[in-house]
């Protein structure tokens, strides 16, 4: 068909997308799969892979809009050291660009607290913390933190957080039934929308203090942004440089702040509702 249609891409594209084949749902269960055999070879559905570290944080902010805000992979920022020594990685934008913080001395003053929970994340998913050297093979074992880092850590904290840069507070803001919140919801998290039991589910959660959730009076919430320049290579050995970190680790661990222009009450559900979204294998797992 690729020949005979003049080397049409397009037309290729459109004859492999609207083929019974690629339209089939992935299963997970082999015993509803009609037709399937113990061979993996007749394609009856496609496999279900979970996602790359990468991918994994990447679409954490693209779908919650976010920044990563992960500062500067580079203890040096005053350039006190020779670059042979020391390499300023620049500030990550995505996860790709992430690098170990190589604090073999385990000093709170040489941690990177902006960057450090992206890297754990990333690490509990497989990937390595090398970037130099990209070659690698990776881990893709299953184990039990990775549901656990997803639910309770500080990235998946950033994305269930219903603050004033997050798309799901402007969502929320809009003036929409709570059935078309609900599954504009799904659509933006899970790129479909929500089965009948779940949306009953979720607007039996959302529809109480609906009508009431915004505080129309309400500013949007500036936090001071946090010092990130305070210790360097030059200075890391004074006491003072382990209190600083110290302080910034919890301050990042705290998240970011919630919006005003939200029923504090309200909020809280639909930050529940995107926890529960977030930690749905569904959200790991592709086809």
């Amino acid at each position: 068909q690729f020949v005979i249609h003049g080397y049409d891409l397009k037309y290729l594209s459109q004859l492999i997308f609207e083929s019974d084949l690629y339209q089939r749902e992935a299963a997970i269960d082999s015993s509803k799969v009609e037709g399937f055999t113990e061979t993996p070879y007749h394609f009856s559905s496609p496999v279900l892979r979970r996602m790359e570290a990468e991918q994994i944080v990447d679409s954490l902010f693209a779908i919650c809009g976010k920044p990563l805000d992960a500062g500067r992979m580079c203890i040096d920022i005053d350039g006190a050291r020779d670059y042979h020594s020391s390499l300023d990685l620049g500030t990550p934008r995505r996860a790709w660009q992430f690098t170990s913080p190589s604090n073999e001395r385990d000093r709170p003053s040489l941690a990177l607290p902006f960057g450090q929970p992206f890297i754990t994340l990333l690490k509990t998913f497989g990937w390595r913390d090398t970037r130099q050297s990209p070659l690698t093979v990776r881990e893709y074992a299953a184990t039990a933190l990775q549901p656990a880092i997803l639910a309770n850590g500080v990235v998946g904290k950033r994305f269930t957080r219903l603050s004033d840069d997050s798309d799901f507070t402007a969502l929320a803001l809009e003036k929409q039934s709570v059935a078309d919140l609900v599954k504009s919801t799904f659509l933006k998290t899970l790129t479909r929308e929500p089965t009948q039991s779940e949306l009953k589910m979720f607007v039996e959660l959302l529809q109480p203090g609906y009508t009431e959730r915004v505080n129309e009076k309400a500013e949007i919430v500036t936090r001071e942004p946090l010092p990130r320049n305070l210790v360097a290579w030059s200075n890391h050995l004074s006491p003072e440089a382990n209190e600083i970190k110290v302080s910034l680790e919890s301050s990042v661990k705290e998240g970011d702040l919630p919006t005003q222009r939200l029923n504090a009450d309200w909020r809280n559900r639909y930050e529940d509702m995107l926890w529960t979204l977030l930690n749905s294998p569904e959200f790991l797992f592709v086809p």
